[in-house]
């Protein structure tokens, strides 16, 4: 990346067409909302134990959520009240919050390579100037692995 030159939204498209990030969350089926619940909670996961923790929810969900989408507090997330969240907590409270809806534009319930990027994009864009800088586009790719 040039220095003082964030990336655009066209460059970030043709680095995410090449490395293969889109067809890993599709995982070679539809990417609707159960498959995207998936991945992002893999994604959230850090420790690969099966179940969210203060620590990787609080991480997690300030850069994923940011500012589009409403966080609401831990309680309203683990809803069973065991300290964990488990998938099932999980995916309700994205889809409390609409999140699939936030990222199915044509609303056809699937999430086609240009919705996937323009969610990603955007949630990347945390200074909303319209380009990622050196640190928002690292940080996009450590949330993206």
């Amino acid at each position: 990346m040039p220095a003082g030159r964030g990336l655009s939204e066209h460059e970030v498209e043709r680095q995410f067409r090449g490395d293969g990030h889109y067809r890993r969350w599709r995982a070679g089926r539809r990417l609707d909302a159960h498959a995207l619940h998936a991945r992002l909670f893999i994604l959230w996961d850090r420790d690969r134990d099966g179940a969210l923790d203060g620590a990787e929810w609080g991480a997690a969900s300030g850069w994923w959520l940011g500012r589009d989408y409403p966080r609401g507090d831990w309680n309203d997330w683990d809803t069973g009240g065991d300290g964990v969240i488990d998938f099932n907590e999980f995916a309700q409270a994205l889809q409390a919050r609409g999140y699939f809806r936030g990222w199915d534009i044509d609303t056809d319930g699937e999430i086609s390579f240009d919705e996937w990027l323009d969610a990603i994009y955007t949630a990347a864009d945390l200074d909303d100037d319209g380009e990622l800088g050196p640190a928002e586009w690292q940080e996009a790719r450590h949330w993206l692995r």
